[in-house]
């Protein structure tokens, strides 16, 4: 798997998106579950760009927030 992370700075905050075949595995540093979100033609140009607003943003989406 691809991985991209960035650093904390000691706050909750998104920091590894794993990269498999199907799904993007999004963790925080000490997260158990992942949260997986479908790869599509903008997530695959997030990731390789380094977009992290894509990707928080899919999380809050995922536990209902914006």
């Amino acid at each position: 798997m691809k991985t991209i992370s960035r650093d904390h700075n000691f706050e909750n905050k998104l920091n590894y998106v794993q990269k498999g075949r199907k799904y993007f595995y999004v963790l925080h540093e000490k997260s158990i579950n992942p949260v997986k979100i479908k790869i599509t033609e903008k997530g695959e140009i997030a990731f390789d760009t380094n977009n992290w607003n894509y990707f928080e943003q899919k999380e809050a989406e995922y536990f209902g927030g914006i």
